[in-house]
């Protein structure tokens, strides 16, 4: 699956107008954000999990008020401060994967793609939170 491919499948998923095909019930990785993503942030998300070598299978994006959707997954990676903030988490959990008390969910933060192509200095240490990710993962 092309770039462009994948990308146009995250704007659909993210717009209710395609479910992500899930190969069991219980996703991989859930992308967690606070508002739909536009064709560029979806575009850098797909490059994203391209790079933690993750296929559109096994990963979910879901907005924040669907907090129950994403509780089955192995790790939630929270995008941005707003999405954490709404889970009345804040960017010092960042780099590290913590277990949210709450949901009992294993979750990271990092920053979301609107906020890295804004800044694209902020994508090392997205790249390296990443990292910590696919670690955990055993990716």
């Amino acid at each position: 699956m092309n770039e462009s491919m994948y990308a146009q499948i995250i704007w659909q998923i993210e717009r209710g107008l395609r479910h992500p095909t899930i190969r069991s019930a219980k996703p991989l990785l859930v992308w967690l954000t606070d508002s739909p993503l536009n064709e560029d942030e979806g575009q850098l998300l797909g490059k994203m999990s391209q790079a933690m070598r993750l296929s559109a299978d096994v990963t979910k994006v879901v907005h924040t008020s669907s907090f129950s959707d994403f509780q089955t997954a192995e790790l939630v990676i929270i995008l941005g401060q707003e999405a954490a903030n709404s889970l009345k988490l804040n960017r010092s959990e960042s780099g590290k994967v913590f277990i949210h008390e709450t949901s009992q969910t294993s979750m990271l933060i990092t920053y979301h793609p609107r906020e890295l192509l804004t800044d694209p200095l902020l994508k090392r240490q997205a790249w390296a939170e990443l990292q910590v990710a696919m670690a955990y993962l055993k990716l």
